[in-house]
């Protein structure tokens, strides 16, 4: 009997050991059976993200207007400018060069200042226009002559060689190539004239332009050059514009006070047209003038009028 149940203990012992054996047999195959779909997993979780599509290099006509909309919209600007300029009429040719600068503060303000200072230099006659915009008033001087106008911010900049000198759309052709701190695009093609810088009605023979973009995409220089007739006159332009919109643009000239000793005019400009026409009719050799007078007294209603016809030549006789 002792020994039968010594017999039991000893089979129930080994059944227990297989028992034991098959539960960690299996363990050890489940495992196995996980690792492989472990490593298949893994490499999808550190696969790296799919590289975006690479974005279109902007084109230079791009590159410009995102220029010319920053300086459109900086509030100090500085513009150097130098005019060459050469009317051509009959056999008179008259010669002009302008040095100007311009400066702007506050512009797109109702606070905007602006002050104009040109040389003007035609053949051996030379003139400085100066002129300052504050508060819908502008005042010019002309040597000795004083005027003054009351205009809008936009009528006043409308007479101004704008910040902004070329607009691209009337070219047919933007390029752009590499230069000395930045890029340099050329502006070819184009089928009519920038409108400062043509009237209305010329004809146009030729115009091209660069504008100079700085390593921070900004327009630092300017060129411009421009060939029509108009009027019975051939006239050729060409301007060189340096650009600056630092910060601490300084006004060199004070707004008057007040208008005493300024002429109120129409258009301040009416000093520079006759200047220019002055010039001219020193170099003519012959001209031929019609003058009329008026003569009006509101007391007695009388009106005198006055009509001369002049001729000169150059040999002094009329």
């Amino acid at each position: 009997m002792r020994q039968i149940k010594r017999s039991a203990a000893l089979l129930l012992a080994v059944c227990f050991l297989l028992a034991a054996g098959s539960a960690c047999g299996a363990g050890t195959a489940q495992s196995a059976a996980e690792e492989p779909q472990a490593e298949a997993a893994a490499p999808a979780a550190s696969a790296e993200p799919a590289a975006e599509p690479e974005r279109a290099a902007a084109s230079p006509a791009e590159l410009y207007r995102a220029a010319a909309e920053k300086l459109d919209a900086a509030p100090q600007t500085e513009i150097r400018q130098k005019l060459q300029a050469e009317y051509s009429v009959g056999g008179l040719t008259l010669e002009e060069n302008t040095v100007r600068t311009v400066q702007y503060t506050g512009a797109g303000t109702d606070g905007m200042t602006a002050h104009v200072s040109e040389l003007i230099i035609l053949g051996s006659d030379r003139a400085v226009y100066d002129l300052v915009y504050h508060d819908g008033r502008v005042f010019a001087k002309l040597d000795k002559a004083r005027c003054y106008a009351d205009v809008t911010e936009e009528e006043f900049l409308a007479g101004q060689i704008p910040a902004v000198m070329l607009d691209e759309a009337r070219y047919e052709t933007v390029a752009a190539e590499d230069a000395a701190g930045g890029t340099l695009l050329h502006f070819s093609g184009a089928a009519e004239g920038e409108p400062w810088a043509c009237p209305e009605g010329a004809e146009l023979t030729d115009a091209a332009g660069t504008a100079l973009l700085n390593e921070n995409g900004e327009i630092a220089a300017y060129t411009y050059e421009v060939a029509y007739s108009y009027g019975g006159s051939e006239i050729r332009k060409a301007w060189q514009a340096d650009v600056s919109t630092a910060q601490g643009v300084e006004i060199k000239a004070e707004v008057p006070e007040d208008t005493q000793g300024y002429e109120a005019v129409d258009d301040v400009s009416a000093a520079v047209i006759l200047f220019r026409a002055a010039c001219a009719l020193e170099k003519a050799t012959a001209v031929t003038a019609n003058i009329e007078r008026y003569l009006i007294s509101d007391a007695t209603g009388i009106l005198k009028v006055d009509r001369q016809e002049v001729n000169w030549y150059d040999d002094g006789s009329y």
